[in-house]
């Protein structure tokens, strides 16, 4: 017989190895999949990352931002308009919804759409308008809610003296600073010539006024020049909610190149 069976480090190798053949190896024990925004786990809930009904809704003077070559439109432009000098105003939804509802005073006959342009009559009853956004959503099959949200903003209409300086909240002046260089601060002036065209003086520091490429706004204005005195600046402007900060987001053309830059000064008068 062979004397290595009768040694006892084999015959302890033996017996786990016949054991392991029989019983095979423990398994680990898997960790139950507990996320509940996951539809593989065995806990999801198909109503927890549901996204509501919202009724949010800007009014704004256009949904178009100013096309400059090498510089970003402005997201500004999307900032909510509480006035209106003219008959038109643009409504948007905020949030995508399954139906959307517009009340403009007591009228509810407009688009049900997320967006549409707003033409005012000029014998509406009132200067102080009221719109109201009404907008639902439909929940998954299995969580069964028709969700609803409203929204309520006012919008006044407001009489202006076109040929005057109190049209555009951006004729004036204002003194402030390029981002790049906070310690170099200087003014600018936009001064009332004309309702649609304006000047703007010392933008960028030091150059001229030019007449014929600023295009002046309620809350903003459009810039271009091709002047290399001003370094071919382009850009766009817009006053922020608290009508005496004045951001411009414009870009120049230093040594062969367009950078890009951004201007915040603050009314003086």
């Amino acid at each position: 017989m062979n004397k290595y069976l009768f040694n006892p480090f084999i015959q302890i190798v033996l017996s786990v190895w016949i054991l392991i053949s029989i019983w095979g190896c423990p398994e680990d024990p898997e960790t139950p999949c507990m996320d509940a925004t996951n539809p593989d786990c065995q806990n999801y809930d198909p109503c927890l990352g549901h996204a509501g009904a919202n009724a949010e809704f800007v009014m704004v003077d256009s949904f178009k931002n100013f096309y400059c070559t090498d510089i970003p439109g402005s997201s500004y432009y999307y900032s909510d308009r509480d006035t209106c000098i003219n008959n038109r105003i643009y409504l948007r939804a905020s949030q995508i919804n399954d139906t959307y509802k517009w009340i403009i005073g007591k009228d509810s006959s407009y688009p049900q759409a997320r967006s549409f342009p707003f033409d005012l009559p000029n014998n509406f009853p009132s200067d102080t308008i009221k719109i109201q956004l009404i907008t639902s959503r439909q929940s998954p099959d299995e969580c069964g809610l028709i969700e609803r949200d409203t929204v309520v903003k006012t919008l006044y209409r407001i009489d202006v003296d076109w040929f005057g300086s109190s049209w555009s909240l951006v004729i004036g002046s204002f003194r402030g600073v390029d981002l790049d260089n906070p310690t170099d601060s200087f003014t600018i002036t936009i001064p009332p010539i004309f309702p649609t065209f304006q000047g703007i003086d010392n933008f960028p520091n030091g150059c001229v006024g030019q007449y014929h490429e600023v295009e002046t706004r309620r809350h903003g204005f459009n810039l271009m020049t091709t002047s290399t005195v001003c370094h071919s600046f382009c850009g766009t402007a817009v006053i922020l909610q608290d009508r005496k900060t004045l951001v411009i987001d414009y870009s120049v053309v230093e040594g062969n190149q367009r950078k890009l830059k951004r201007w915040i000064g603050t009314k003086t008068k």
